[in-house]
């Protein structure tokens, strides 16, 4: 959910997010592509 905030609220990009999301432990290759997924759709 905090790569989604930093995206979608703080106006992050989707790499740099990532990036943060990975060193926090979000390790789940499934998850990233779910929430890249989000992201996407409530960008536009």
């Amino acid at each position: 959910m905090w790569l989604m905030k930093r995206t979608i609220v703080d106006g992050w990009d989707t790499d740099k997010a990532l990036e943060e999301a990975t060193e926090l432990g979000l390790t789940n290759e499934t998850l990233k592509r779910f929430f890249v997924a989000q992201i996407q759709q409530r960008k536009r």
